[in-house]
Order: C-alpha cells, then structure tokens, then sequence
C-alpha cells in the first residue's frame, strides 16, 4: 500500500464525508424523509449500475502498469486512449440504464415525472463519474493524487455547500439533482486540469479504436464479466428489494439512514484499493514469494483499519445517526451500523485478496464468491426482514460475509506457488476483530450515559486511538510503513 497515495485519497474523501454528514438531516428537514428517499435510492443505484463497465477499465489498468513498469510510455498513451473509448460507451449504456430505472421503478412518495428528472440527473453523474475514474486511474499508477485530490476536494466543498443552499431555497429534488450533476462535472474538471498539469500525454479524453488492445483489454475484462454483474446485482440488491417489496413507504430511507455513515465511510477507506491493486500486480511480475509478502502485509493492515475505524467506532451508532439525521433514526439503527461496518469491513479486506487475481488476469476464479453473495442475498433479505425487521438485513449482510472469510484465504493459498500463512493469517484477523468488537460493545455501554448525542460522538475517535494502539502493539498488523518511519526518527 503507497501510505502517502491512500492518506491523499482518504483526506480528500474525508473532507467530502464530513460535509455530507453535516448537511445530511437539513436535506431531510428540507424535502422531508419520504420524498428524499428518491435521492438515496439514486445513490443506491449508482454502483449497481457500475456493472456496465463489466470490469474492461481493470484489464486496462493491468497493461498500463505493466507497460509503465517496462518504461514503455507509448503503449501506455495507446492503452489510456482505448480505456477513454470504453468509458465513453459504458457511460452512455449506464445513462441509459438510469433514465430506464427512474421509468420503472417504484417511485415512493415522488411523482414519476420527479422520479425521471432525478434518475437522469444521476445518469449524467455517472457519467462524469466514470471519466473521473479513468483519470484516477492514471493518477494512481504514476504517483500524481496530490495536486489532483487537494483541487478536486476543494471542489466537492463547494459543491455541498451550494446544494445546501438550493435545498435550503427550493425545496425541488430536481434542483437539488441539478446542482448535483453540476457539481461532479466542476469536480472532474477540476480534477482534470490538475491532471494536465502532471501528465499532459496519459490524461487524453479522445478515444481509440486499436482491434489488438481492445482484445487484450476485453480478453481480460471478459474473465470477470460474470463476476462483475453479479458482484453488482448482489452488493446493493437489499436496500433495492426493500425499496421495491416492501409495502410500508419509507422503509429503504429508514435502512439507508441507519447505514449511511458507515457508506460513507466504506467509500473513503475504499480508496486505499486503488494503490494496492497496481502494487500487486507489479510484484507478481517479480514472482509469487513477493506478492505473497505484499498480499499478507496489505490483507492485514486493511483488516486492521476496517476492524478499528470502522467496527470500533460503530458502538456510538446509536448518538451518530441521531445526529447527521436531525432525530429521524429508528432504534435499531445503532446495531444495523455495526453489522454494516463489519460488513464493509470483510468487503474491503475481499477487495485486498482480489487484486491477487486482478494482478493475475484470473478474476473468474472468483466468481463462485459473487454467485453465493448474490443468491443469499436474493433469496434472504425479505424473509429477514419479515423476521427480524431491518435488523435482520443487517445481520444477513454481516452473516453472508463472515461466511466467505476462509474459503477466500484458501483460493488465494491455492493461487501462491509461495507459502501463504493461511492459519497465521487468519488468527491474527480473528485477533483484531475481537478487538474491534470489544471497543464497539465498551463504547455502546458507555453511550446512554452521556447527556448529549454530540458527547457521546466523542467517545469514537478515542475508540479509534484504543483499537488501533491494541492492534498494533499486539503485532496483530503490520504498520504502515510511513509510522515505522516516523516512529524511529
């Protein structure tokens, strides 16, 4: 993991999710929870949408690295410009996809014509969106987040303050969704005049037609294609069964609610895999004791950092929601955040065991994953929810995970021709989420005896502090190597 490249990413995604936070409960007081859940269930669509992409851009992203590595710059040039051409198709496909949701899909508490605006202000989102992507990409591979992640942070601040006042001062989701789209295409231009700045020759947006990269690209992206759509279809298919199934209105906005701080927490730690998958893939092209070494070392620190950022702080779930939501959370909103951030914790951790196979060009391997997740998910999420309520969706979630754990660790020791600690590895794991959970259940004890929400809020970072101090001084993970650093000066 490049801890600089992932602090710069997790900074800037960190500034964003403060403010989204904050101005979270005045969008709800501003269009009320019924009709503002049209605009989380557009969130919510977004990365299911993603499986457009069919995963061609990570096939992309395989042969930069390597011609990059090789000192090749021209082949690299060749390969961004046949990734631009296929972001502009899987833009337009998933623009269309959206307008086609927002005609069909239940709508809620808004009119159906609201419904369309809104779904196709997202699609001109996503569409931005995605060529965003493409030149994080390249920044990512060449070392180049600075410049590009403080202006596009920037901004995203402006962004959020302007939606808040078109809320504020309209009280229309289609404003709102105008000022939305309006804002990620200022932050992509932003970002991408940072980006000419760096690199003038990998930053082009005109595509190429070139027969030979397009095979190699799509030779690799066809390997994962199942997986990418069923990895799609079942990531976010909970929160759309229960937008759709589920007869009682405001049901999805109560779940999207009660997890929206651990989404937004999941998307900024997610950053980090965007500087691991190039590492890997570099080192496998050195041998398999390397990338063993990287796997093991990356594996564990994401672990750690899921366990103690987000596990550990989730025992506050209770005081956080009823804050960034104006005093709108259901009881169980509190557990539902801290069987979430497990989740996402294990997905983070799923993420880092995949660029094994991404670096590889073996993605297919594993596609019996994503078909588990996906029919489990299908098939239990109304019947826990008629069980247990919304908590029961959560537990689902966390369950379908925890599930996974073992049976990952095992492909990729087959994966290895170089040992993979597998027993090692996993104790320690064990290890560090026994301590996530006891700072989240210590913390949970510890909240209704605080006199305000915003006190309680200010057990988390020091929660944080806890874990990470047990975590690291128990060697349970490796450092990051930029503390060992700081540490001996």
């Amino acid at each position: 993991m490049k801890t600089k490249q992932s602090l710069y990413l997790m900074g800037g995604r960190l500034v964003s999710l403060i403010f989204g936070l904050f101005t979270y409960g005045y969008y709800i007081d501003f269009f009320g929870k019924p009709r503002y859940e049209t605009i989380l269930f557009a969130f919510t669509v977004m990365p299911f949408v993603s499986f457009v992409d069919l995963n061609f851009s990570i096939g992309a992203q395989k042969l930069m690295t390597e011609a990059l590595h090789q000192g090749n710059d021209g082949e690299a040039y060749r390969i961004q410009r046949v990734q631009a051409l296929l972001c502009w198709i899987t833009s337009l496909v998933g623009f269309l996809v959206f307008v086609f949701l927002g005609c069909v899909l239940k709508r809620g508490a808004s009119s159906r014509e609201e419904m369309i605006f809104v779904f196709t202000m997202f699609g001109i989102t996503f569409v931005t969106n995605v060529m965003t992507q493409l030149l994080t990409t390249v920044a990512v591979i060449l070392n180049l987040l600075q410049k590009a992640t403080i202006a596009q942070t920037i901004a995203s601040v402006l962004m959020n303050m302007m939606l808040l006042w078109l809320g504020y001062t309209y009280h229309n989701l289609g404003v709102f969704a105008i000022g939305y789209a309006f804002g990620a295409l200022v932050g992509f231009i932003v970002f991408y005049l940072a980006m000419r700045q760096s690199r003038r020759d990998l930053t082009s947006l005109r595509p190429l037609v070139d027969k030979s990269l397009l095979r190699q690209i799509m030779g690799l992206g066809a390997r994962n294609v199942p997986n990418s759509i069923i990895g799609n279809l079942a990531n976010r298919s909970d929160k759309l069964i229960i937008k759709q199934f589920v007869p009682i209105t405001g049901v999805m906005g109560d779940y999207a609610n009660s997890t929206k701080g651990v989404d937004m927490g999941f998307d900024m730690l997610k950053s980090i895999q965007m500087t691991i998958t190039p590492e890997i893939t570099r080192d496998l092209m050195t041998g398999h004791e390397q990338a063993s070494k990287s796997l093991v070392k990356n594996g564990l620190l994401v672990w750690a950092i899921g366990c103690c950022l987000m596990i550990a702080p989730s025992g506050v779930g209770d005081a956080f929601i009823h804050l960034y939501t104006h005093g709108q959370g259901i009881a169980s909103g509190g557990v539902i955040m801290a069987m979430i951030a497990f989740y996402y914790t294990a997905e983070l951790h799923h993420l880092t065991l995949g660029s094994l196979f991404l670096g590889n060009g073996t993605p297919h391997k594993l596609i019996g994953f994503s078909v588990f997740n996906a029919v489990l998910t299908l098939s239990l999420t109304l019947p826990m929810y008629h069980w247990l309520g919304l908590s029961g969706v959560a537990y689902m979630n966390a369950g379908i995970m925890a599930a996974q754990f073992i049976p990952r660790l095992w492909v990729c020791k087959k994966e290895l021709t170089a040992s993979f600690p597998l027993v090692n590895y996993a104790l320690r794991c064990v290890g560090m989420l026994g301590v996530g959970i006891a700072v989240c259940l210590v913390l949970r004890w510890l909240t209704p005896m605080m006199p305000k929400p915003i006190i309680a809020l200010l057990l988390a970072p020091i929660g944080m502090v806890v874990a990470l101090a047990i975590v690291f001084g128990l060697k349970l993970s490796p450092m990051p190597n930029a503390l060992v650093n700081r540490l001996r000066r």
